[in-house]
């Protein structure tokens, strides 16, 4: 069944494009500030004397009706020296990159443009940086992933909202394909068959036939090996940090994609299990603003997997070590349950217990074993704040040297306190006493 596209277009017959419509952009539900930034482009290319297009997601998902706040434009002509004045005529900054003709203005607060010069390239082996060389805008959208990624809109103001598209982008939108541009573009860029699977579950697409044969190809001859760690990282990250990951990524382990990264890395029943779990928890529970989604998706895949083999998996993801550190926790995570199930376990005994595991272990924790999840987040919700009313000033006010012994009577304290046992300063110092006493007996 075909898609609904947008009652905006219309057909206009310019030029020698293979498919030309406009689309209405002031007509587009675009925060005005979108709007008005689209527009001042245009009129500097104009006094620049170039031509820019709106390039890459946006126009893919102008056309979809999908929201996207990613502006990266193609100037046909100096992308650099384009950059640099706009950059200066809105007051922001601009960080160049010649090697690839790139550049980046950052606007004030903090808004971003990704620019290009427009250009081809070429790829000396599966997975190196391309060599890029100045072109005009076809050849530019040639070097594209997929049809439906290769679709421009023009933002000068005589052809404001001209929609170009010499690869039938347009066409496999409706009809919600995955399609590549040529037969050698997953051995050029062997990320593209993450990328194809990302694109193909965000939107409901499917990759097509002849597309899904050259990704297996790809994939069987082992081109992701050629891949640096960073990047696979990087798009795996994009995948885990879609709404609902599971279907990617379920797609990945039937395409062999996640057996590439590691032989014993794959999708199963309870990859499934766990991923619907923790979206129960996300949307029932009111998950820290610091914490990434996506890390605790990526535990969950690796949960099955041996301690060793989560190390190679991680190193082979390039993940950081804040990650890492989830990542070697979950050896713990068995045990750490089964100490939980006890129905006689103090509060005292829950908090030592999980007070040095990361949230996203515990969370996934509590995916894992639901009868003890009431436990994780008595402990995320209450015990975790939970803080003696004296410290180690008032220990030596009642005569308690200063060393290892401080943190020792207050634990102890804190765990009185937890269970009930004492529930004021006064108590507190007391019972510390006692402990110091009892200790030097």
């Amino acid at each position: 069944m075909e898609r609904t596209i947008g009652s905006s277009l219309r057909k206009q017959k310019t030029g020698n494009l293979e498919l030309v419509e406009v689309i209405d952009l002031d007509g587009r539900k675009f925060p005005p500030r979108l709007k008005s930034l689209l527009k001042k482009i245009g009129e500097a290319a104009d006094e620049f004397g170039v031509n820019v297009y709106l390039v890459g997601g946006l126009p893919r998902d102008i056309l979809l009706g999908q929201p996207n706040l990613d502006v990266d434009i193609v100037v046909e002509g100096d992308g650099i020296a384009f950059a640099k004045q706009f950059s200066r005529q809105e007051r922001g900054e601009v960080k160049p990159h010649k090697q690839f003709q790139t550049a980046i203005v950052v606007l004030p607060r903090g808004f971003k443009i990704d620019v290009a010069t427009a250009r081809t390239e070429r790829y000396e082996k599966p997975g190196a940086l391309p060599t890029v060389e100045v072109s005009g805008i076809k050849d530019d959208l040639y070097r594209r992933d997929f049809t439906i990624n290769s679709i421009a809109i023009q933002l000068n103001r005589r052809c404001y909202g001209k929609v170009i598209d010499y690869f039938g982008g347009h066409q496999d939108l409706k009809a919600g394909i995955i399609r590549v541009l040529h037969q050698l573009s997953f051995v050029d860029d062997p990320m593209r068959t993450i990328r194809a699977v990302r694109f193909e579950q965000r939107y409901g697409f499917n990759i097509e036939q002849k597309t899904e044969r050259l990704l297996r190809e790809a994939i069987q001859a082992g081109l992701l090996d050629k891949v640096s760690s960073e990047r696979i990282g990087k798009e795996i990250t994009l995948i885990l940090k879609e709404k609902d990951p599971l279907p990617a990524v379920k797609r990945l382990s039937e395409l062999g994609i996640l057996g590439a990264i590691h032989p014993q890395l794959r999708a199963d029943r309870q990859t499934e299990v766990l991923f619907f779990e923790l979206g129960k928890i996300f949307s029932s529970t009111a998950v820290p603003r610091h914490l990434h989604r996506w890390v605790l998706y990526l535990l969950a895949l690796l949960y099955p997997l041996s301690p060793e083999v989560r190390k190679q998996v991680a190193e082979r993801l390039a993940l950081s070590k804040k990650v890492r550190d989830c990542v070697s926790k979950l050896e713990t995570v068995e045990e750490k349950i089964r100490l939980l199930d006890d129905p006689s376990l103090k509060p005292s005994r829950v908090y030592f217990s999980l007070r040095n595991l990361p949230t996203e272990v515990l969370l996934l924790m509590a995916a894992r074993a639901k009868p003890i999840s009431n436990r994780i987040f008595l402990y995320l919700e209450k015990l975790k704040t939970a803080r003696t009313e004296i410290s180690g000033e008032e220990l030596k006010q009642i005569g308690i040297p200063s060393g290892p012994i401080f943190q020792k009577i207050l634990d102890m304290v804190l765990a009185a306190r937890l269970d009930g046992e004492v529930d004021s300063k006064q108590e507190e110092l007391k019972l510390a006493e006692e402990i110091w006493r009892e200790a030097n007996r």
